[in-house]
């Protein structure tokens, strides 16, 4: 398990992570922010994706 970490973004900064990374999002109210997200599939991390399903179809409240 990874230390939680944080990180303070500037207007122009970006930030890139890795597929299956856990974030949460805060942003100042009235201030412009753009964001996009998808998901990558690396096929080293295939098997963290597949725990991921299988816990999902286990609690539908995720």
């Amino acid at each position: 398990e990874s230390p939680w970490r944080y990180l303070v973004l500037h207007p122009g900064q970006t930030i890139y992570l890795e597929a299956g990374t856990t974030y949460v999002l805060f942003r100042l109210q009235n201030t412009p922010t753009l964001m996009f997200g998808g998901h990558g599939m690396q096929w080293t991390r295939i098997g963290d994706w597949v725990k991921i399903m299988q816990e999902q179809m286990r609690n539908a409240a995720i």
